[in-house]
């Protein structure tokens, strides 16, 4: 009777170290998105953060337009016709542009509206991070340094 070899069915060496660096390749690929991701997370957090500081200090600028003329606001410009001031608060540096504007136009019981814009910027490291606007309505603030 003839002797039949029979064929082994396993890896060779080379075809496991072909295998171990293509998963190795794709491992690395995998472990250099995890930082990325993270980064983007954290900006994504701060930027959120920031949105609703900016959207709360509108608030409370709606309700008490006055808070303007006190600290911790400092008025940095009067330049006609918008005022410049800045807060430091939480960490972060507040920019409010406030600009008056002129009547727009008379509702039906003939009273004079007055909708002045307002600008927040919220900055950390001298670099804006968000920004909001607004109007304060019937709001009467002077400039004087």
């Amino acid at each position: 009777m003839p002797y039949k070899i029979k064929k082994q069915g396993g890896m060779t060496l080379v075809e496991l170290l072909a295998a171990i660096t293509i998963l190795g390749i794709v491992f690395i690929g995998f472990v250099s998105i995890f930082p990325q991701m993270t980064k983007s997370n954290v900006q994504t957090e701060e930027k959120l953060e920031t949105m609703n500081l900016a959207r709360v200090e509108l608030v409370l600028l709606k309700e008490s337009p006055n808070l303007l003329s006190n600290p911790p606001y400092n008025k940095t410009s009067c330049e006609n016709p918008q005022f410049i001031y800045e807060k430091v608060q939480d960490g972060y540096d507040y920019e409010i542009i406030y600009d008056p504007v002129e009547d727009l136009n008379k509702n039906e019981h003939n009273d004079s509206v007055k909708l002045n814009q307002i600008h927040i910027k919220v900055m950390k490291n001298e670099k804006m991070i968000s920004e909001t606007f607004g109007y304060l309505k019937n709001a009467e603030i002077t400039c004087s340094l």
